[in-house]
């Protein structure tokens, strides 16, 4: 991810953009954390009213929200580590 961030935007210039860059990330992980949550709690009512097949239609949806949120997670941890990679040096 960093790598494929890196050709398309070499650096960011300046710890600013950085912050924002990776701000949000976290708020697209957030968002799809929240999803999966609200998910959950569907899951949990087709559970208890023993409805199997809606039951598998939300164990899907967090399926591929958790994917979606472990995109967004691995952007993130991208994002810090191209702010980390700055070093010292201020971009113009």
């Amino acid at each position: 991810e960093l790598a494929r961030a890196n050709e398309k935007y070499p650096a960011f210039h300046s710890l600013h953009e950085g912050y924002a860059v990776i701000l949000e990330e976290m708020q697209e992980l957030r968002e799809e954390v929240q999803s999966a949550g609200v998910y959950m709690d569907h899951l949990w009512e087709q559970v208890r009213w023993d409805n199997s097949d809606r039951a598998r239609e939300f164990a899907a949806r967090i399926r591929e929200t958790a994917i979606h949120a472990a995109a967004e997670a691995l952007q993130v941890a991208a994002m810090a580590q191209k702010l980390i990679d700055m070093g010292g040096e201020r971009r113009e």
